[in-house]
């Protein structure tokens, strides 16, 4: 092992093997991969993303199926330093309207991946504020005739992911309270964020990749962010502060992948932007939300009916009321 007595000499990067990221759709991982980038970089990992690679979303984004998922993988191939991709696992086609590319074995998808690739995994658990990312980006199975994104004048809006640009006009969405009642409630009746991890057991188990222990929770890994909780409730770290949340979720984030996490270097990184968003109330995003309202709160109730208490908690939680004032921080 080669050692350095210097005080001032610094050792050279650590280079790992692949990373893949596992997440859900609108599942906040634009956002996630930078940060999990630059927590790389200051634990000098030295590591370089598919865009470093010369691709992009023309020519390197690739939408395959693997038996009964729906897999987005953006990829490419580098010399030197670690390559992070990500997999994006759903049960839906993605937003852009047309079919997979590729078909592929279980086998195709593990050939394809072979060598040592590490993994991590992440989830948007509130799926209420998922289902609502989905319909204004367009998610091909999730826009319907009575389900859709609007403008501030109530119109049709056609923005779908090009609503996330500088400058771009605000859009609502409308919600089928139907869809909410026949198939939404479907993925909230097991604990949070537990089928998508199922799935991602079974992806990594194809590859012959180690998965982690337990999932992380998008709104515990951006919690810092906000000036209340995202998912009241819900959190891996229940009891800490959402600053807290947030680098407890990290440091897992890292150890994850073999990097022994440095409290204060993921500290130091998160905490100038802590409170610097506000929690936006259901209501503020919903162009029908009062009849969505009415159909969550009836769902609930009905769950509080049959004994099932747990339930009928998550299930009202995922609409979010006007924040109370900010929290303090530890």
């Amino acid at each position: 092992m080669q050692t350095y007595n210097a005080p001032h000499e610094v050792p050279p990067p650590l280079s790992l093997p692949s990373i893949m990221f596992l997440t859900n759709g609108c599942g906040g991982s634009s956002f996630l991969i930078r940060a999990f980038l630059q927590l790389l970089v200051l634990h000098n990992v030295s590591v370089r993303s598919p865009h470093d690679c010369g691709f992009n979303s023309a020519n390197g984004y690739e939408i395959f199926r693997v038996g009964r998922w729906d897999l987005e993988m953006l990829q490419g191939q580098c010399d030197g330093g670690t390559l992070l991709f990500k997999v994006m696992l759903d049960r839906d086609i993605s937003r852009l309207p047309r079919p997979p590319l590729f078909n592929y074995t279980e086998e195709d998808f593990l050939a394809r991946i072979r060598g040592d690739v590490r993994i991590w995994a992440a989830f948007r658990c509130n799926k209420l504020d998922q289902l609502a990312c989905k319909v204004s980006d367009c998610f091909h199975n999730y826009v319907t005739v009575s389900q859709y994104s609007v403008d501030t004048m109530g119109s049709r809006s056609y923005l779908c992911h090009d609503r996330r640009r500088k400058g771009a006009n605000r859009t609502f969405v409308v919600l089928d309270p139907n869809y909410l009642n026949l198939s939404w409630l479907q993925d909230i009746k097991a604990r949070p964020c537990e089928e998508e991890w199922r799935d991602a057991r079974k992806v990594a188990s194809i590859a012959g990749i180690h998965l982690p222990l337990q999932p992380l929770f998008y709104e515990d890994l951006v919690a810092f962010e906000y000036d209340s909780e995202l998912m009241p409730g819900q959190s891996a770290y229940p009891g800490t502060s959402l600053a807290e949340r947030s680098i407890r979720a990290w440091m897992a984030a890292l150890l994850s992948v073999g990097i022994a996490p440095q409290r204060q270097v993921v500290s130091n990184y998160l905490m100038p932007g802590r409170s610097s968003r506000r929690v936006l109330p259901s209501a503020e995003r919903i162009w029908n939300a009062e009849a969505v309202h009415q159909e969550i709160t009836r769902q609930s109730q009905a769950a509080q009916l049959r004994g099932n208490t747990r339930n009928a908690e998550r299930i009202i939680s995922m609409w979010r009321a006007r924040p109370p004032s900010p929290p303090r921080y530890s």
